[in-house]
């Protein structure tokens, strides 16, 4: 890998098995930058199609930085092929695997992010849901890196939250990788009678009839999400009843 010095991509080679999620050399470097650079009191959140490379580079950089905690979400199940490797040294105490993310886990989030790692499927209803979920949790100062910026998909998303719909600045490109800022501006929004808005100190717009609808949407799909959660545990709970009922009964 160029650009790199044998000490970044020795260690963080060490902590996953590489061939799948492989992530460019530019884009590991960045990561590797940024997470080094995350205060100590604020967390990594790494939002995934599967583990790989960039996870490796995430807990590397933190470990060789502040030891912030690398929150890692995995968006879909690893089969039996994925491994990870992790002594104390490597970042054991750093790496924190979950293995579901929905909108009720973001809810319940406490800890401030300084960095966010996006590489969703390119979906849109998929990354906007993401963005903002996790927006409302970052540092003034994070950085969000959202991954495959060139899909029409994560383009569309991008433009939102970069306009009129988020509070997300661009900061550079990478590769495929876009890294965004936090909007710090202090709003001051004059609105007109549609619901459109524009903050008279830095002349952002916002969509706020827009925000409005998307926000009862989000609601009433979370829901409805939550109710049929509800319905498969008591249909789970009955199924296994009624098998210990028969059972008592034969017996």
């Amino acid at each position: 890998m160029s650009g790199y010095t044998f000490s970044k991509i020795g260690a963080a080679g060490d902590l996953m098995n590489q061939g799948e999620g492989e992530t460019p050399d530019a884009v590991c470097e960045l990561l590797y930058d940024l997470a080094r650079d995350v205060p100590e009191a604020q967390v990594i959140v790494a939002v995934d199609k599967e583990r790989g490379e960039a996870t490796a580079f995430l807990v590397r950089g933190s470990k060789e930085g502040k030891q912030s905690r690398v929150f890692s979400f995995a968006l879909q199940k690893e089969g039996p092929e994925f491994t990870i490797n992790l002594d104390k040294d490597n970042g054991q105490n750093i790496l924190v695997l979950r293995h579901e993310l929905d909108e009720d886990a973001t809810r319940r989030w406490k800890d401030e992010i300084g960095l966010l790692w996006v590489n969703a499927f390119n979906e849109y209803q998929d990354l906007k849901r993401i963005l903002r979920c996790w927006q409302c949790h970052l540092s003034p100062d994070a950085r969000v890196v959202v991954n495959s910026c060139d899909q029409p998909g994560t383009t569309r998303v991008l433009k939102e939250y970069l306009g009129e719909l988020g509070d997300l600045k661009h900061e550079r490109t990478i590769g495929n990788a876009m890294v965004l800022t936090v909007d710090r501006c202090t709003h001051h929004w004059m609105i007109d009678s549609d619901n459109l808005g524009v903050c008279k100190h830095c002349g952002r717009k916002r969509n706020f009839k827009k925000m409005i609808n998307e926000a009862k949407e989000a609601e009433t799909g979370r829901i409805k999400g939550h109710v049929s959660k509800t319905k498969a545990v008591k249909h789970t709970n009955t199924g296994t009843k009624t098998r210990s009922s028969k059972t008592r009964y034969r017996s």
